[in-house]
């Protein structure tokens, strides 16, 4: 397996960018994929060669990558629960995490992240790029790749000037690719059971407030059993998982935006406090309020979140 990853960080008042690489031959490949997760910032994926099956909410995607030929995009901003399970062939991608911040603000442009804020959670997650457009992409991303290793005193600005291209660059993709108007490029439609987009929908909606897995069974006119099996077959996990890590991703959020303790677990639509703590220390390795404190806060909010 081979591994690259920096931290982008050169002006004091950006956020910092996360470049990863990553890839390994068939023979390393093991089963593929983590848990679900979501994360309060965005990340933008490229697949360089290999198979991944993507999910995003309620959808699911297989995406396909032929080394030096093709590549193909997903996306997702904070929030949006995703997983990719790798399939058993060579496997190379590249991953970049980041917020609004990371960037200046550019006047009288069009901001290159519309991508990411321009659009309805779960929707047009999937994109391929058009062939010019892939060799740019598969270039900065060598020169990513190639700087991480370097001990060269300008690599900082070099590889922040390759990210702001790139990300630039995938933003115009995705307008080309979700524009209305007629063309010849290959377009990915997601299919997956209607029943599983029902439920996923639903769950993430109201996690707040669901009570048990039979009111979501009820919403979708099936029974609990069936609701579970589908579910899981459809997106790769069961509906109470998908639960629980969408109020544990949301409270971590919480946290994350200043709350305390107390009140992340109850808004996240956790009903005991002991029983939160635990789920969070089981998933996380850490309490709620070491998570806190280990992480930046981003703001001081007393305000009831939405």
């Amino acid at each position: 397996m081979k591994l690259y990853t920096d931290t982008i960080n050169i002006f004091k008042e950006l956020e910092p960018i996360q470049f990863i690489r990553q890839s390994f031959p068939e023979r390393e490949i093991g089963n593929g994929g983590k848990e679900h997760h979501m994360h309060p910032f965005f990340e933008l994926y490229f697949l360089l060669d290999g198979e991944v099956e993507f999910f995003v909410e309620n959808k699911k995607q297989m995406l396909q990558a032929e080394s030096g030929k093709s590549c193909a995009v997903a996306l997702t901003f904070a929030g949006e629960i995703h997983n990719a399970i790798v399939s058993r062939r060579n496997y190379d991608h590249s991953c970049f995490f980041f917020t609004e911040k990371s960037f200046p603000q550019f006047d009288n442009k069009k901001s290159p992240l519309a991508c990411f804020t321009g659009r309805e959670r779960g929707e047009k997650n999937f994109f391929i790029p058009r062939r010019e457009a892939f060799e740019r992409i598969t270039a900065l991303i060598d020169r990513l790749t190639e700087l991480s290793r370097s001990e060269s005193g300008v690599r900082s600005f070099a590889e922040w000037s390759a990210a702001l291209e790139l990300i630039t660059l995938a933003g115009s993709e995705w307008e080309y690719a979700f524009d209305e108007s007629d063309k010849s490029e290959p377009k990915l439609e997601p299919t997956v059971n209607p029943i599983a987009t029902r439920a996923a929908s639903y769950i993430s909606e109201n996690f707040r407030s669901i009570d048990s897995l039979a009111s979501v069974a009820a919403y979708c006119g099936v029974t609990q059993s069936y609701l579970s099996r589908v579910f899981r077959d459809e997106l790769g996990i069961k509906p109470n998982e998908y639960l629980r890590r969408r109020r544990l991703e949301y409270a971590k959020t919480l946290l994350l935006n200043g709350y305390d303790v107390t009140s992340a677990c109850y808004n996240s639509g956790f009903c005991d406090y002991s029983h939160f703590i635990q789920v969070f220390r089981s998933a996380e390795g850490t309490t709620p309020l070491s998570f806190q404190k280990n992480n930046r806060v981003l703001r001081n909010d007393s305000t009831e979140p939405n």
